[in-house]
């Protein structure tokens, strides 16, 4: 299959990845494309080019497991506010050229509330293209619900992200922020 045709839908888990090209296949050169992964159990592949079938299976295999160095990144980055944060959660991810917009979340240990807002934290983050460090970092603010909120990117371009939100359960305390990218 070729053109809009390729396009599926079939992966969706832990974070989102962006693989390499595929340049070097000389018989069939292809576009990025862009394998979404994150906490949810439903899937969903993003294809742009046409893709060898076998060389998919190759390719489902790619976690937030596989990104230790970008997990550790942004948890150094949620520890600077509070060092007890240790789980991290890639929730969306977006392209902007050749680095992507993040939205992560950092939780402490256990799910018991505490007292503190501050021991769920979530961030909005430039990382780097090959999904192994954080080159910017634009918000990290407290939940508005404890272990009950859910973030996303609802829009973006190359220099502004959007980041809407809302409590996972009832759907209340809405969020909506528009971020610009500081310039270095």
């Amino acid at each position: 299959m070729y053109g809009p045709a390729a396009r599926t839908s079939a992966i969706r888990s832990k974070a989102d990845i962006r693989l390499e090209q595929w340049e070097r296949a000389a018989y069939y050169p292809l576009e990025t494309f862009t394998l979404r992964l994150d906490n949810l159990n439903s899937k969903r592949l993003s294809l742009r080019t046409p893709l060898i079938l076998f060389g998919l299976s190759l390719l489902l295999v790619a976690s937030a497991d596989e990104c230790p160095n970008l997990l550790d990144s942004i948890r150094s980055e949620f520890q600077q506010m509070n060092p007890r944060v240790q789980n991290i959660q890639i929730l969306d991810s977006k392209r902007k050229h050749s680095d992507y917009w993040i939205v992560a979340r950092g939780i402490v240990e256990g799910s018991e509330f505490k007292g503190s807002f501050e021991d769920e934290l979530f961030g909005v983050f430039v990382v780097n293209g090959r999904f192994d460090s954080v080159m910017t970092v634009i918000d990290i603010m407290p939940t508005p619900r404890w272990n009950d909120y859910e973030m996303w990117i609802s829009g973006h371009e190359l220099t502004s992200v959007t980041v809407s939100g809302h409590g996972a359960t009832y759907e209340d305390q809405p969020l909506e922020k528009t971020y610009q990218e500081p310039k270095n």
